[in-house]
Formats: structure tokens, sequence, C-alpha cells
């Protein structure tokens, strides 16, 4: 489970803070809507879910592509 929260989209970007389930810290994430290129720091003991930030990167994309972005997002998969 990921948690994205303060979502803001501008022009330019769209980011985040990323929050890892269990994580009581956040990350930071942004996607630069041009180019699609991410950056991202996940919280200090988080290094190793790299997949957690292919999923949060997924879905900052898709939200950018909405009218109306949502403040927060929790996602989840099995």
């Amino acid at each position: 489970m990921i948690r994205l929260l303060n979502i803001v989209r501008d022009d330019e970007c769209i980011t985040c803070d990323f929050v890892p389930e269990d994580a009581e810290t956040a990350g930071e994430m942004s996607v630069d809507l041009k180019t699609g290129e991410a950056q991202y720091t996940v919280p200090e003991g988080y290094e190793w879910c790299k997949s957690h930030v292919s999923r949060a990167i997924r879905t900052l994309q898709e939200l950018a592509c909405e009218e109306k972005v949502p403040q927060k997002k929790t996602i989840m998969w099995y």
C-alpha cells in the first residue's frame, strides 16, 4: 500500500508526498508532465520499495490526465 498526499498539479509537473505502507514519515515525488521524468525521495529505511515507487509514478501520470486531481490517493494491490 502507498499513500499519496498533498497532490498538486501545475502546467509543468505533478507532485506529492509519498508514504509507503507502515512508514511514519513521507518522501517526496514529482513527475515532469512534458518529459515523464520522475524524481523522488523515499523515507529513511524504505530504500527497498522500488516497486512502490513505480506504482506511485504510474498513478501520478494517470492522475495528471484527469480534469480534477484529488489531494490524496491510496494505492493498494494484492
